[in-house]
This record gives C-alpha cells, structure tokens and sequence, in this order.
C-alpha cells in the first residue's frame, strides 16, 4: 500500500494561527527566530526544550507568562499530534493536502485545546458565550428508552441523566454534522466523547453546565473534510477496543442472521493476549464474512486479519501469520491508526523469526514505522532516535532484528504456541533484558542486580524483591530462572517471602499465590526464614498466621522457621500472636473500645505508634483528629479494613500447631506487659482446651508470675483468671 505524505506546518505557520486566535502581536522577530531552527524538521521536534523556548522566548514574555504558555503548549501538542496521526491514517489521498491539515488541526482540534488549557490557567480570558451543546446538557437524556446494550455502552462515558434527550441529538446531527446514518448513535457517542473528556479532567457532573467545551463540535468543516473527521467520530467509540481472542471457544452461528449482534458480542467477549488461542479459525472467517455483507463495519476488518495473523503465528504457519499481519497493518492504516503501533511490533517479531528475512515486506513496516513516528511497545527499539542514514535508506539491520527476536516472549505469552509445529521457536535466544509491570526493566543476565525502584531514585531493591513487590508473576519466574539468589535481601531486611506475604491484613491475591508457591519450591537458609523485617518487624511465619494459613504455617515450620522467635513491635512469638489474635476473632471489639484502650493505656499507645509511624506521628495529635466528625469516620473505616481477617477455627488449628512444634508456653513477651506468657493469654481468653493441653504436653507453668508495672505486684496465672472472669479454666486450678 502507498502511503501519503503529508507536509508538516513549520514553526511560522503554528505562531500565525496562535497569534491570529488569542489576538497576540505577530512577533516578526520571533517568528523569523523560531522558522529559522525549525524549517523542514520532522514534526516530534515540536517536543523538544529548545524549540518550545525558542517560542516562547523571554525576550517577547515575561517569565510568568513564558511558563503558563509553555504549560499549555506542552499539554496541546500531546493532543494535537495524537488527532494528527489518526488524521493521517484515515480517509482518501487527495484529502490530505497541507491546506486540509492545517484547517482540520489548527482550527477544529488545536486551538480549541489550547485555549482550553490557557483559560484554566486565567492567561486567557474566557468569552462568556451560550453555546447549543451546554445548554442541551441541561435537558434530561430518556434513558429509559434505550434497550439495555445502549444504555451500558453510554454509562461507560457518564451519567445517562446529564446527556440530552433523543430528539435534541437528531438536532445536533442534522445542525452540525451531514450524515445519513446511524444519527442518534453518533450524535450520543460525540456528546458522551465531550462529557468523558470533561471527567478525566476533573471537571465534576455539576460544573458541567458552566463549562465552555467541546467547541470542535461547532466548527464548520469543510465538504471535503467531513468523512473523514465522522470517520474519526466513529472509530474513536464504536470500536475502541483491540481485537483480542476470547477465553472460550464462542460459537456465532446461531448469530448469523444478525450481523450487527455478531459483532457486538464479539467485542464484548475480547479479553486478554493469554487466551487468544482458544478462540477458533471459524470464528475468524465468520467474522470477516460478517464484515463483507455489512460495509458499515469495514473499519473492524483489521481485528479479524489480526486475529488470524496470531491464530498461524501460535500454530506454526509463520508465512501465512507474516501475510496477515502485512494485511492488518494496511487495514489499520486505512482506518484505525491506534492500534498501528502493537501490530507493528508483532509484525516486526513474527518476520524476525523466519530464517531468511523478507527485506521488502520489512522495509514496508520500518517506512510505516518511521513516518509516524512509532515506539514499538515491548521492545528496546526506537525509530525516533535511530540515524538519519537508516531513515533514508529504510535498511532493517541484523542487529534491529535480533532485537525483536529476542523479545518474542515479552509480545506473545510463550504457553500459546504448539511448540511441535513451531521450529522457529528455536532460533529465539536467552532473554536478556524484562520490563515489569511498573515499566521498570530488570536484567536477567544478572538476576541479583539491586536497581531503584522509585521516582527519585533513591529506593534500592534487588530486582526478585521488586518484580515480587508488584507481583509480577512472570518477572518472578523468569528471574528465579536466571538464577536469583532466593535469600538476597533489601536493606529493610525484607525477604522474598516476607515480601509476599506483605499484605497479611488482606487476603493474598491470585498473582501472590503463585508467587509464593514458586518460592516454597527452593530452599531458603535458616537467617533468611527467621530474619524481622526493619519497618514491621515480623518474620514470615508471623505473617503467615496473621493471614490465617494453616498449610502455609505447617509448611514453614518444615522449612526451618524458629517456633519462638519473638518479633514484631511487642517482641511477641507466633504462639502470642496466634493467641491474641484468636481473643480478638471471638468478641466483638469496636473503634470506640480502642480509643478506650488508647486512653487506658497512652504510654503503651504511644510506644505502638512511634513504632509504626518511625517516629513521626504523636498520640495526642491522632486523639485530636479523631475526635472530630471526619478524624472518626476515616478511623473507623481503616479499623474495619485493619480487622484481623483469620478465622477463629483457623487461628486454634494454628495454636495447636505451633504448641505440637514445640512452642515455648512460658516464652515472656516484652511488651505491652513485659513477663506475659502464651499460657496467661490462654488463661485470660479463658481457651480451656488450648490451656489444658498447654498444662498436659507443654510444661506450662502455673506458679510463674510477671510484675504489675502499675504497683509492681506480682500477678500469678490465679489472679488473671479471677480479674478477666476465666470460669472454664479455673477448672485447672488442682
């Protein structure tokens, strides 16, 4: 397929279209200064430091105003290229003359987003004017006449209620915009494309009907301009989603008859690249079969090339995945740009993978690739910044191929391919390099790497423990692998298990579950198992009974953890904690009884919240806040959240674990009571069961006391009972 070319305005052109709008002097001087650096420059430079100063030098703005227009500039450039290059993509050759662009894009797209930006800044006063789509919003939308697939597809946008009524959308279809099908769904998806606009902005439901937005939509366009900017309309909503092949096989034939059902329950069953080989080649042609006896829905053709292009990759067929990806590429360039970027990469890898490379559909895909301007998604390779040699000759080197090759796993899921039928899965070589969830690349030709993890860069973490932290299963895999070092630790004595078992106020995630199992299955040194974390100061088994695994607990136990390692902030045993956790699983503690207990006992509270605050919040400032209405309605919600999520059959199966394992029951806990042992909180909690057996196989002590710190009296098992009222286990007492 030939590819237009467009010409891109220069420096001068943009300054004339901002200085005509905003009625600014036209700074000759500026503008011969800005021309001068930007003259047959490829469009991204737009972007660049030096060229926005150049625009907005201070030699013509004050400083103050040089920072509000470089702020607003910033911020419309990044839309008005976006709509350029869907522009570029869509609609006839002779449409898209420099005259055409620079109408369509300065006057319908451009402008109106700047000026929005400027305005919110207070740089450019805002012309009080009624404009017809503000005042409709004022009039209820009938949802109630919609069937239901209508009335889900517009709540995905906003409130149905603040959207017109059906007749007023005929109305702005028939004012503003000449077409002669599909009105009311068009004329909806373009006022819901202003309100969703509006939202990701900030702007609330309320200030709605204040705002002056979305006055693209009252532009004039010209004749010849029109299909395409309704075509635009129409792929930006109707079709939004990438084509991606769904979990189950989904048979469409009883849907035949109607194709527009067809497709629409196609879409709404996409889900993600990891089942896409589920979906079967019937489906595909029955797809595209649909698409031939509809021509409204020709802009979806490219999902079934796409989808087909995958459905041979995965089973072997690399020719004929190659063609289809070549097909899809021309379909998106006809008509949905936003996708051209991900087909790309994944016709780049598929051809990457054949022995002898097909130069000529490659130079294809690399001169696609550089007229606009791709960063092909997964892969360590930038068009922007390769040569100007490469651009001119459109040469895809060795090297630019090895790349792709290389990152094969990271663009397709490596469970979806037959590896019998695919013996080009052979020449992929050994990942070097992986990109986490977060877009933070890890090394995994050295797996044991410490990398920073955070904005500032000042965060330090080895590469497991982060990949683990954002639960990235796959990172984990792959660096397990490589050969990281399981007992590597970060500089706040987090382990890889301790980090797992991070959320133990929550219960573990589906992604935390596989993390963990694939850690259970290597071996872990004793210091590392029985290591306490700098912040929480828990060790992994502690964790474990928080969250209430028994199998987790029993599993750790096995692996070496120490049974009466005292941790967290009161110096407490898993037995302890076990024990307290159980008192708290049976009565009803409310956030009331904890400011209480705070009051009771401040000097405890106090050391408690020093602890988990590193020393940065003071009791009497929480009290503050949460005595007034706000402070006791957030605390009470973050009690509910903190409550602990272990059941209390889960926590006694645990009690009676660890006291099998061999638990200390006379342990003395240092805090919140120093002398405090497992068997006074079974006493206490008045656990006869736990108790008796702690007296009959544990040693339990029943003469040993702890000291009253109020009136350093001696306070012996005896006197517990009778204070909390223990009538079951005062059966004990021989």
């Amino acid at each position: 397929m030939q590819t237009p070319t467009l010409q891109f305005p220069t420096g001068t052109a943009l300054l004339r279209e901002m200085a005509n709008h905003f009625g600014l002097k036209n700074y000759t001087g500026l503008a011969k200064q800005v021309d001068e650096y930007t003259d047959n420059i490829h469009y991204p430079h737009y972007f660049e430091e030096s060229f926005i100063k150049a625009l907005f030098s201070t030699k013509y703005f004050s400083a103050k105003t040089q920072s509000k227009m470089i702020h607003a500039f910033k911020q419309a450039m990044q839309e008005f290229y976006s709509f350029q290059l869907l522009f570029s993509l869509n609609g006839d050759a002779h449409q898209k003359t420099t005259d055409d662009f620079l109408n369509l894009m300065i006057s319908v797209k451009f402008i109106p987003i700047l000026k929005k930006h400027l305005v919110s800044l207070g740089h450019v006063s805002k012309k009080q004017k009624t404009h017809f789509l503000r005042e409709l919003l004022k009039q209820n939308f009938d949802a109630k006449k919609l069937d239901k697939e209508l009335r889900d597809r517009f709540r995905v946008w906003g409130n149905l209620e603040e959207l017109p009524d059906p007749q007023s959308l005929q109305l702005i279809v028939k004012e503003h915009i000449h077409f002669t099908k599909q009105i009311d769904t068009l004329s909806a998806l373009l006022t819901a494309r202003a309100l969703d606009s509006l939202y990701k902005n900030g702007v609330t439901e309320k200030e709605i009907s204040d705002q002056e937005f979305a006055p693209f939509i009252q532009q004039h366009l010209k004749t010849e301009n029109e299909s395409v900017y309704i075509h635009l309309s129409l792929n930006e909503f109707i079709f939004s989603s990438l084509l991606q092949i769904p979990k189950d096989n989904i048979i469409l034939d009883e849907y035949k008859s109607n194709a527009e059902g067809t497709l629409a329950l196609l879409h709404k069953r996409i889900q993600g690249l990891s089942d896409q080989l589920r979906f079967s080649l019937t489906n595909i042609d029955l797809f595209m079969e649909s698409i031939d006896l509809h021509p409204d829905f020709e802009s979806l053709r490219f999902s079934g090339h796409w989808a087909r292009a995958r459905y041979c990759l995965f089973t072997g067929k690399l020719d004929d995945a190659i063609q289809n990806y070549l097909e899809c590429v021309e379909c998106c360039m006809r008509y949905d740009g936003r996708n051209l970027g991900q087909v790309l990469t994944e016709a780049f890898t598929a051809c990457s993978l054949l022995q002898t490379p097909k130069n000529d559909i490659l130079r294809k895909f690399a001169n696609i690739a550089i007229r606009y301007n791709l960063r092909l998604s997964k892969v360590d390779l930038d068009f922007d910044n390769l040569p100007q040699k490469f651009k001119l000759e459109n040469v895809f080197e060795t090297w630019e191929l090895n790349a792709f090759r290389a990152s094969t796993y990271e663009v397709f899921n490596e469970e979806l391919f037959i590896v019998e039928a695919c013996d080009f899965l052979k020449n992929i070589p050994k990942q070097k390099f992986l990109i986490l969830k977060d877009n933070l690349r890890i090394d995994l030709s050295r797996p044991n790497k410490v990398i920073k993890v955070d904005s500032q860069n000042t965060v330090k973490m080895p590469q497991l423990l982060h990949a683990i932290q954002v639960r990235d299963v796959k990172a984990v895999k792959a660096l397990l692998d490589a050969g990281a070092d399981i007992n590597q630790m970060s500089s706040n004595n987090d382990s890889a298990l301790t980090m797992c078992l991070n959320d133990n106020i929550l219960e573990l995630t589906a992604e935390q579950r596989q993390i963990l199992s694939m850690l259970l299955e290597h071996t872990f040194l004793p210091a590392t198992l029985n290591t306490v974390t700098s912040k929480k100061r828990l060790s992994a088994l502690h964790l474990a009974i928080q969250i209430g695994d028994l199998e987790l607990v029993n599993t750790l136990i096995q692996m070496g953890c120490n049974i009466n390692l005292l941790a967290d902030i009161d110096h407490h045993s898993p037995l302890h904690i076990t024990l307290k956790l159980l008192h708290l699983s049976q009565r009803k503690v409310t956030f009331e009884d904890m400011i209480k207990q705070t009051l009771l006992h401040p000097e405890q509270s106090q050391y408690s919240l020093h602890q988990h605050s590193a020393g940065k919040l003071k009791l009497d400032d929480v009290l503050k806040n949460l005595n007034s209405s706000m402070g006791r309605k957030i605390g009470k919600e973050l009690f509910e959240v903190m409550k602990p999520k272990a059941s209390t059959e889960q926590l006694k199966k645990i009690v009676f674990t660890l006291l099998n394992a061999g638990a200390d029951v006379n342990q003395p806990a240092k805090l919140p009571i120093s002398g405090y042992t497992p068997f006074m909180l079974a006493l206490e909690g008045d656990e006869y069961e736990i108790a008796k057996y702690m007296l009959d196989h544990c040693k339990a002590d029943m003469n040993k006391s702890y000291i009253d710190p109020r009136h350093g009296q001696l306070i012996f098992p005896s006197d517990i009972m009778n204070h909390f009222e223990s009538t079951q286990c005062k059966q004990l007492i021989h």
